[in-house]
């Protein structure tokens, strides 16, 4: 027995090596030391260990209730996968069309692991909500289609290889979809895939996509018709650096109206890590009418801007290093860089032998005459983070299915079709 026992660790040891990748060598270089590296690789060595010997009892995904342990006591939903392509949640339409609260909620501690199934989850109605809470919850390729919204909070939340498709897709019959399709990512190394190109983990579909936290919103593809809100001020932890810094990240913003508006906030201590550093931001809206605000030490620092058309304007605040060696590729459209004279004189091109006209600094206010709420409101429905905080003291967690805007559910009062409203 011990010799078999001895065998399943190594079996689990390679499985976490070979299909997790969860520590690139580009986390480990980037600031991660060693004893961090062993002690989050133990983790997903039990984790894989444990998707060995249970399944989780799959059951209660149509209950919506991936919380915590089933009767054996290991976590709920773990390694449980898809058994086609795309397999539609509830799978029980005879008895209900939407999860009971309209969520799928996933929490505790190593809830809802897929295991490297490549299948995907499909929600049967856009008005249910993903939620994801704890630690290492909804890791290891847990891919979701037709999500209405989705909020992941803890550590290691929306971790690996993670695929969330917004949709707007319900049952015939049913009430029109009204969520806003936003994602709301807040704690420490929360919404982070492996590195590669495009990154693992990928965030489609999706309106406005909030990332609050210490290394939250890093080796991710997001492609996004609004704006995007970067926060080393977390709502359910503390203030870290990192966020949404990383060479792997690949930021999109596209609208199929003219002339949409997207606003891209990054605030921060001025005294921790990096933020919005080393990133790609790509606007492929026509005539995108784009503001970028870089307000803390490193934001902004060595990221890759690019607009199609339209009117760009990039905001060089507060910060040590703010913008420096910010690329910025204008085509057809205009760039004014505002703020400090002095920082926007760093974004490469505008530098000493450089073209001086990438995206000069401008003394003026609203350089693309944006309307006058343009950055001041946040668009994100789940995201208590106010767009221009300076600090995280009145924070709040990211509340999905209250304030989403999403229809809610019925609940069958029979085993007939007779429905009342929840």
């Amino acid at each position: 027995m011990v010799v078999i026992k001895h065998l399943l660790v190594i079996l689990a040891w390679l499985q976490a090596a070979a299909i997790n990748s969860s520590i690139s060598s580009e986390q480990a270089c980037e600031g991660h030391d060693g004893a961090a590296y062993l002690q989050r690789f133990s983790k997903e060595s039990s984790a894989s260990l444990a998707g060995l010997e249970t399944t989780g009892n799959c059951d209660f995904i149509n209950e919506g209730n991936c919380e915590g342990t089933n009767g054996d006591g290991d976590p709920r939903c773990n390694s449980c996968a898809p058994s086609a392509a795309v397999e539609v949640i509830p799978t029980d339409e005879s008895e209900r069309k939407r999860f009971p609260d309209g969520k799928l909620s996933c929490g505790t501690s190593q809830n809802c692991i897929t295991q490297a199934n490549l299948n995907f989850w499909k929600f049967r109605d856009a008005n249910d909500v993903q939620i994801c809470t704890g630690n290492q919850v909804c890791n290891n390729n847990w891919k979701v289609k037709n999500v209405g919204a989705a909020c992941c909070s803890g550590d290691s939340v929306c971790y690996t290889d993670l695929v969330f498709e917004m949709g707007q897709d319900v049952p015939t019959g049913e009430p029109v979809a009204t969520c806003t399709n936003d994602v709301c990512c807040d704690g420490k190394q929360t919404c982070v895939g492996s590195s590669g190109s495009p990154p693992t983990s990928q965030f489609l579909g999706t309106r406005t996509l909030s990332c609050r936290g210490e290394g939250t919103c890093r080796q991710i593809l997001a492609n996004m018709s609004k704006d995007l809100y970067c926060s080393q001020y977390s709502g359910v932890g503390e203030t870290g650096p990192d966020t949404c810094s990383s060479s792997s990240n690949e930021f999109y913003f596209d609208n199929p109206t003219a002339g949409s508006e997207h606003c891209v906030t990054c605030f921060g201590n001025n005294g921790q890590g990096v933020i919005c550093a080393d990133s790609t931001f790509t606007f492929d809206t026509v005539n995108a009418q784009a503001k970028m605000i870089f307000s803390a030490k490193n934001a902004g620092k060595q990221a890759t801007v690019t607009i199609t058309s339209g009117c760009l304007e990039i905001n060089c605040a507060t910060g040590t290093d703010t913008c420096v060696d910010l690329v910025v590729t204008k085509n057809s459209a205009t760039c004014h860089c505002t703020g400090k004279q002095g920082k926007c004189n760093q974004i490469s091109g505008n530098k000493a032998g450089g073209t001086g006209d990438t995206c000069p600094y401008i003394d003026d206010d609203n350089p693309c005459s944006f309307a006058a709420t343009m950055c001041q409101t946040p668009s994100s429905c789940c995201d208590g983070l106010s767009a221009t905080a300076s600090s995280g003291s009145s924070n709040s967690p990211p509340d999905c299915v209250g304030q989403c805007g999403c229809t809610a559910p019925t609940t069958s009062t029979t085993t007939t079709t007779t429905t009342t409203t929840t």
